[in-house]
């Protein structure tokens, strides 16, 4: 138990530049930003039990960091003219967009650095299959085997490349 919520409280670690950019996009000073990270950072230790396996952990924290930044917006309300709600969805949405985009080019880059990892053969399958749109009955003729036999080859192929991908995704860049 003490172990996994060990690898809870790094993985949020790992993520503190992104959640406090999604405050700063919030509340708009970055200070604000840094105290709702803070108290992001309090009610993650609190709640770190309260996590279930296979959901997806980063929707989880950023919840938790858009109601404090929202509370903490509300509170500096009664201080100072608020941002209207729709330029914050607006700042969200381009935020999240802009992550996304980088996730998904993150996620290229290790799709390609780990295709150059296999041999040429299971490259040019892939590429074929799937590049291509080619079926499993034509390249199983081709290949002189049965498309029961190459969709597990295809199988293993994709299941060898989805471990190195998340295995560069998750230690940085390496792939």
């Amino acid at each position: 138990m003490a172990r996994h919520a060990d690898e809870l409280i790094n993985r949020f670690m790992a993520m503190r530049t992104k959640v406090h950019g999604f405050a700063w996009a919030i509340v708009g000073d970055y200070q604000a930003a840094e105290d709702v990270f803070q108290e992001t950072s309090v009610v993650v230790l609190k709640r770190r039990n309260k996590f279930r396996d296979g959901t997806n952990f980063e929707a989880w924290i950023m919840e938790i960091a858009r109601r404090i930044a929202f509370t903490y917006r509300r509170r500096l309300a009664r201080n100072r003219a608020e941002i209207p709600p729709q330029a914050v969805a607006n700042m969200e949405q381009a935020f999240t967009s802009v992550e996304s985009d980088h996730e998904l080019q993150s996620q290229r880059v290790a799709l390609r650095k780990c295709l150059g990892k296999i041999q040429p053969s299971q490259k040019k399958l892939i590429s074929e299959r799937y590049l291509r749109g080619r079926s499993l009955s034509d390249l199983a003729r081709e290949c002189g085997g049965t498309a029961e036999a190459l969709r597990s080859r295809i199988r293993r192929l994709r299941q060898i490349l989805f471990n190195c991908v998340s295995k560069a995704l998750a230690g940085g860049t390496r792939a």
